[in-house]
């Protein structure tokens, strides 16, 4: 059955939602995400482009309160009334390199998280369960770890060059660097690098596919979308131009006719029926050749 919220009307199945807009509340310049807090009794609207940020109520979006964190907040998750804020900007203006952390139920600013310089945080990915906070800075390809009840600053690792966003699945962070065009693979126990795959040029997003055991990326500077299979591991250090060169071996040996492979403009292009042949590729490839 439908749930409505208090002085909502209960939908009806025999005609059409009446949908229509039914405010329009000034956050502040360059709005860039909406965030739930307090168990969504709060939505927090980011003001990338100016100071602010602004807390409306989440059920008649009344403005609760304008709160000053500084320049450009640009991504924020939350835990219970608490939002924290990665403050970010491009170089070379400046930036505060830090994560603010505010109540938005009391208005105000709890703490700042100070970053080294040059960080330029970009996403903050929760791990509740961790009781941990990772920062992704863009600015000097890092990855920080924050306890989240604590708000100090732990263990930091270099996993690429500008990273862009980040998901985590089964103690690993993935996180898309949309300058070093690959996807890293962070295992969170260790805070170490154990895999980073070459993608697409320009991957803003990573997404776990968990049903099927894959990570996507949109990427923006080829127009394109990079599937890695989370199933496969070659047993050996390997570059994207020996894939390409042993793939196109075995598609003139031992797989000819199984699928057709060509090199253009330095991509490989396939159209394999199955991924069962890819990945039999990469494990011949992996193993020792006689």
């Amino acid at each position: 059955m439908a749930r409505t919220r208090p002085g909502w009307s209960s939908p009806r199945c025999d005609r059409l939602p009446d949908l229509r807009e039914r405010a329009v509340v000034e956050v502040g310049r360059g709005p860039i995400q909406l965030c739930s807090a307090a168990n969504g009794e709060l939505i927090v609207a980011l003001a990338s482009g100016d100071t602010t940020l602004t807390v409306l109520d989440g059920r008649t979006a009344a403005v609760r309160s304008t709160i000053d964190v500084g320049p450009s907040p640009w991504n924020a998750v939350a835990q219970g009334s608490l939002v924290y804020v990665a403050m970010h900007t491009e170089a070379p203006a400046e930036c505060i390199d830090a994560i603010q952390v505010v109540d938005c139920a009391a208005g105000c600013i709890v703490t700042t998280i100070q970053l080294p310089p040059e960080s330029r945080p970009k996403i903050v990915v929760p791990a509740s369960d961790r009781q941990r906070l990772y920062a992704l800075n863009s600015g000097n390809g890092t990855v920080t770890e924050i306890g989240m009840d604590s708000h100090e600053v732990g263990r930091s690792i270099e996993v690429g060059e500008g990273p862009q966003f980040g998901q985590r699945w089964q103690g690993t962070l993935y996180i898309a660097n949309g300058q070093s065009n690959d996807v890293a693979a962070v295992d969170e126990a260790t805070l170490s690098v154990t895999n980073r795959v070459p993608v697409g040029r320009g991957p803003e997003r990573c997404v776990v596919y968990k049903d099927h055991d894959q990570v996507y990326t949109n990427n923006l500077d080829d127009h394109s979308v990079s599937v890695v299979d989370l199933t496969c591991r070659t047993e050996k250090a390997v570059t994207y131009e020996e894939i390409k060169a042993t793939m196109k071996e075995y598609s003139e040996g031992e797989l000819k006719g199984k699928w057709n492979t060509q090199i253009d403009g330095g991509q490989l292009l396939t159209d394999a029926p199955s991924r069962q042949a890819f990945w039999a590729t990469l494990r011949m490839m992996s193993s020792p050749r006689t």
